[in-house]
């Protein structure tokens, strides 16, 4: 079967769009929760003919979803994971 009309189709669609918006709102009450972070960066959404995307922007969004190294390169700060699930 083509893929294309998989991807295409009604219920597909759907499907997509329901586990996007879920991903979002999920995030956006994570983030809600994060009063320091919460002014700063937000969550947004996208939709794509392959799909659909969720975004957390802000400054230094990256290591703020998924960690990073401290400045001196000594301690690791795990990620917030507001899109990604985990930490919590």
């Amino acid at each position: 079967m083509n893929l294309d009309v998989i991807r295409n189709s009604p219920g597909v669609q759907r499907a997509v769009r329901q586990a996007r918006d879920r991903i979002a709102a999920e995030g956006r009450a994570k983030l809600a929760a994060h009063r320091d972070l919460a002014p700063h960066h937000s969550i947004t959404t996208e939709a794509h003919p392959e799909g659909a995307a969720v975004y957390l922007e802000g400054e230094a969004s990256r290591a703020v979803e998924f960690g990073h190294f401290t400045p001196s390169g000594r301690k690791w700060v795990e990620g917030m994971h507001f899109i990604t699930g985990g930490r919590k």
